[in-house]
Formats: structure tokens, sequence, C-alpha cells
């Protein structure tokens, strides 16, 4: 199965320099792919505090005991020549403490994968390669699959936040809705939809914006 965009432009376009000037309601239709949802994935990581906080788990525990037995096993072995190998089997249990708390992280991060992609089809219900109409509007983010409507309201949008491929609409619940560039007819138009997205973020967000005096992070 191609992996492309189907709502993606059939034809060439000249695309404009600058960003297009957007009013609400906008609306899109994108097709749900892997990628978008790695894409997510690599986003909530680096934004959302409660994911990364369950990438590392306990790992930094786990370090702070293997260094503490590795010390301890290690000032036995000086102090008490008759156990040594006490205190070699300590230090090697920490050592391999820490290789397996390495180990982890590959396995942890596919299970986050996993539950952050089975999170948002909870949410959405919506499958892999499935349809998503998403509408900006003045009061809120709608989000529409075939069976299911879900409306943010611009109160419980966290966060937008736009790179070269995505635009992201992050939300209180801790996921996020990713707009790839290609479902829009123009760089410009994904822009404006960027800029678009943010002004009525701000708008709904004036405190936040007056605190940290950024905006839509």
């Amino acid at each position: 199965m191609s992996d492309d965009n189907p709502f993606a432009p059939s034809e060439p376009v000249e695309l404009p320099t600058e960003a297009l000037e957007l009013a609400a309601p906008q609306t899109v239709r994108i097709k749900l792919r892997t990628r978008d949802l790695d894409a997510a994935f690599d986003y909530l990581l680096g934004s959302a505090p409660e994911w990364r906080q369950k990438l590392a788990g306990n790992r930094r525990e786990l370090w702070a005991a293997a260094v503490a037995l590795a010390v301890i096993g290690g000032l036995v072995a000086v102090a008490i020549p008759d156990l040594i190998a006490v205190g070699a089997t300590m230090a090697g249990t920490a050592i391999f403490v820490m290789l397996g708390s390495l180990l982890r992280v590959p396995a942890r991060r596919m299970y986050l994968r996993q539950s952050i992609e089975a999170a948002f089809y909870q949410r959405y219900a919506v499958a892999e390669q499935g349809e998503l109409i998403v509408t900006l509007s003045q009061t809120s983010v709608r989000v529409k699959a075939s069976n299911r409507g879900v409306e943010h309201y611009w109160r419980g949008v966290r966060s937008v936040d736009q790179n070269a491929s995505h635009l992201f609409l992050g939300t209180t619940d801790g996921l996020t809705i990713p707009l790839p560039a290609d479902a829009f007819n123009s760089p410009a138009e994904f822009d404006g939809w960027a800029d678009l997205a943010t002004r009525l973020w701000i708008e709904h967000h004036p405190d936040q914006v007056a605190s940290t005096g950024g905006a839509a992070e």
C-alpha cells in the first residue's frame, strides 16, 4: 500500500513564498499514516513531561543503587582482603544492573509508542490509514473520524508547534494531533494553518502568554 497522502494535490502548483492569511473556520482532511504517528510520538516525548517520565521510568533510581553497590563492593574488597570475592560480586552485580537499565530503554520506547498509538485510536476512533477531518474554529479544534467527533476547546489545547513535516496540536489529555504538511495544497497554506492555530491559541491563553512572554509552546 502506498504511503503517499491521498489528499495531496494531484497537480503541481506555484508555491507562494509567504504564509497564506487564513481565517477560521478552516478544515483539512488527512489520512493517518505510520509516519504521522511516529512524528506524534517523537513530538510527545520531547514536549509532554508525562511521557518523558514514563520513558525514563525508574532508571535514575536503578543507576543510583548500582553506583552505591559498586562503591560498597570496592570498599569491601579494599578494606577486607578476605572478602575480595564478595566485593567483586557486588561490583559485578552493579554493572549488570546498569547494563540492564540501558537495554530496557529501547523496549520501553517501543511499548510507549504502542501505548500512544492505542490511546490515539481510542480517543478518536480511527485506525491507521483511516481518515480524519480536522477543523480549526474560533472556539475549538474539532476532530472527526468515520463514527466519532471530538471537540477540543482552545483552553484544552496545550500547545501549537510546527516543524518542516507536521503541525502538532497538543491536547491536555496527553496526546497530539499531527497534521502533515503534504495534506495541504502548498507550503504557504500549511504555514497559514500554523499561523491561524497560533493566533487562536494566543487568543484563548492570554494568562499563559502574559506569564511566559511566549506563545503556544
